[in-house]
């Protein structure tokens, strides 16, 4: 729905997101799916449910099945951020700087390219 959100207790969250900030959306088992960028100033909230409005960067169209989507796995994020993370949080502290985000985003783009034979997916 291009949107990040949270429901319930969770809701909270979603207020320490700001305009311009990367979201990355994390499939648990599988890893990092997809990026995208926030683009609205404040959430929006509806019934049980807070969220913000977010650009996709990659994939840029998806409209399918989640578990289509190649996945940066635990291990390769590690590797590629030279880094450890606890991965039981919602909210992962200290957040990755944008040059951090965008080294995951090149390498999830390579995963697509080599899964799709091309970067821009149609579903």
């Amino acid at each position: 729905g291009n949107k990040i959100a949270a429901y319930g207790d969770a809701k909270r969250y979603i207020d320490s997101f700001r305009k311009d900030d990367y979201a990355l959306f994390y499939s648990k088992g599988r890893g990092i799916i997809a990026v995208g960028q926030i683009v609205t100033d404040t959430p929006t909230e509806v019934g049980n449910e807070k969220y913000h409005s977010v650009r996709m960067i990659v994939p840029e169209n998806f409209n399918g099945d989640v578990k289509a989507l190649p996945a940066l796995s635990p291990n390769e994020i590690k590797t590629i951020l030279k880094r450890n993370f606890y991965w039981a949080s919602t909210i992962k502290t200290p957040f990755l700087t944008g040059v951090q985000v965008e080294m995951l985003i090149r390498e999830l783009k390579k995963k697509h390219i080599s899964a799709f034979g091309k970067y821009k997916i149609e579903y």
